[in-house]
């Protein structure tokens, strides 16, 4: 279940690794489970209901986003606890000059997603495809 890093834009996977440290240093085991995502991958995530996105349409399928799960207990923590995985992750951002998007923020409660804030422009001064 551990992330490939293959094609993750180095600002997320230094994120990741800042915040999973930053986890760590408080006795909370936590690992990156995704970071790029292909059309198939998507479109069974958007098929089963774990995703509300397309593909082309997820920050994933450029390699701009990050999934982060406890290292024993997966997804399955308390919402308070999520709270606080957010809290930590805003913080290492900010210290970082980061912008990021959390998904526990979002309607779609996504509390274990991640994502460059900017990524559509990132990905279209890349180069790396015509974003959504």
């Amino acid at each position: 279940m551990r992330a490939s890093r293959v094609g993750a834009d180095p600002d997320i996977v230094k994120f990741e690794r800042n915040l999973c440290r930053a986890l760590k240093e408080y006795g909370i085991p936590f690992f990156a489970t995704e970071f790029c995502r292909d059309r198939p991958r998507q479109e069974l995530l958007l098929a089963t209901g774990k995703s509300k996105a397309a593909f082309g349409s997820s920050a994933h399928n450029f390699g701009m986003a990050v999934d982060v799960i406890h290292s024993r207990k997966g997804w399955e923590l308390h919402s308070l606890e999520w709270d606080m995985v957010g809290l930590l992750g805003k913080e290492v951002a900010r210290k970082m000059n980061l912008k990021v998007t959390w998904g526990g923020d979002w309607k779609f409660y996504d509390p274990a997603h991640w994502q460059i804030e900017d990524w559509r422009a990132r990905v279209q001064k890349n180069g790396l495809g015509e974003a959504p």
